[in-house]
């Protein structure tokens, strides 16, 4: 299994010859560091939930064709632009996509000033855990957490409790697009790698683009 991150939250999965895009939102394309004909083709596009950072309708749009499926929450159907048909993504159900299995977890989305959406979790085979805009249900035996570590909803520390208590072998960080290059790293390094060092996880860091097999 192949995971490619490019910016934000946006991630690509390829597992078994199957590819699946994760939230290509509008944060991964505001500073033209990426454009939606970047992005390889996949066979299905995920959405966790409807904040401009995660769903995109204009890059949807470009991305979804006739051979994509689109799963998306209950309450983003409604907001798809016309011509572009999404499909449910239900707490709980499993999604088969070639063969590869997606399971819907339930994840709430953390404390906000204004209304929460509905956040959609997947777990991916069951080895690769994205929790969208969640650091608060746990998911067991996973070996890879994408972890959303800086939020207006959770501090990093909130983030790195989250990732303590599933105890994955791989901790690969996203939701990260607010934070200033030079504070990333420094952040990265000095504060999160020690610290789930410490309890035996692995911080990988990816860059535009970069990949890692796991």
């Amino acid at each position: 299994m192949n995971i490619t991150k490019y910016l934000h939250s946006c991630i690509r999965i390829d597992d078994n010859g199957t590819s699946l895009l994760f939230d290509p939102g509008a944060y991964s394309f505001i500073e033209n560091k990426l454009k939606p004909a970047d992005l390889p083709k996949a066979d299905a596009v995920f959405i966790t939930h409807q904040h401009q950072d995660h769903f995109f309708p204009d890059v949807l749009k470009q991305i979804v064709t006739e051979d994509t499926k689109l799963y998306v929450p209950a309450d983003v159907i409604q907001k798809l632009p016309d011509g572009l048909s999404g499909n449910l993504a239900m707490p709980g159900s499993e999604l088969h996509i070639n063969n590869t299995v997606i399971t819907v977890v339930a994840s709430q989305h953390g404390d906000m000033a204004t209304q929460k959406p509905e956040n959609a979790g997947y777990v991916i085979n069951g080895r690769v855990y994205l929790p969208g805009d969640s650091v608060t249900v746990d998911i067991e035996n996973v070996e890879v957490l994408l972890l959303p570590i800086f939020s207006p909803w959770a501090t990093v520390l909130d983030a790195l409790e989250f990732a303590k208590r599933i105890k994955p072998k791989l901790v690969i960080p996203i939701h990260d697009g607010y934070i200033k290059d030079f504070f990333l790293a420094n952040m990265y390094e000095n504060v999160c790698r020690p610290a789930l060092e410490k309890e035996g996880i692995e911080l990988k860091i990816l860059g535009l683009g970069e990949s890692v097999e796991v």
